[in-house]
């Protein structure tokens, strides 16, 4: 019984590899995606003007991951909430893309701004402001195994899986 799981288990995950090299292929032919050595696909969505991240660095990010099958299995957009991190403690396949990827600057804006609602007398007030605008440089990355969880997976993601993030990065410390 043992072995008939285990034979079972090893066809699945066989499937399931097969169909993340179609997905990991695929990703790599659209147009604009860059397929790197170590197999990761960058698909720039919005360019940061930023700084660059290094692996000594701690970055926040809003990402979804999702798996070949389009099942999504984390999302910090769904918490409403971005996460915080060491770059370099988490999967090679995140190191390596958002060390490609850039912040945005604070973006220098004027807003005009009327004082005669408050019964002063009725003036235009020029207001300089800088915005720190909560976007920054977006990208798509598709991770092949060996640069996520490998054959033994983790949680929902299941061995040998080819993962698929969409990741906004926000700041760099």
């Amino acid at each position: 019984m043992q072995k008939l799981l285990g034979e079972r288990q090893l066809l699945a995950q066989g499937a399931a590899v097969e169909a993340g090299k179609a997905f990991l292929a695929d990703a790599a032919a659209r147009e604009g995606a860059v397929q790197t050595e170590s197999g990761l696909v960058y698909e720039e969505v919005r360019e940061g003007t930023g700084a660059q991240p290094t692996a000594d660095q701690k970055v926040t990010a809003h990402y979804t991951g999702t798996l070949a099958d389009g099942t999504i299995f984390d999302s910090s957009v769904a918490r409403g909430e971005p996460l915080t991190f060491p770059l370099g403690g988490v999967i090679k396949g995140w190191q390596e893309g958002l060390q490609m990827m850039k912040v945005q600057l604070p973006l220098p804006c004027t807003i005009a701004i009327r004082d005669g609602a408050f019964g002063l007398p009725l003036r235009l007030f020029l207001l300089s402001l800088v915005l720190r605008a909560q976007v920054g440089g977006k990208a798509v990355l598709t991770i092949p195994s060996d640069l996520a969880y490998g054959p033994n997976g983790t949680g929902p993601i299941p061995g040998g899986a080819v993962l698929k993030f969409d990741v906004e990065l926000l700041s760099v410390e």
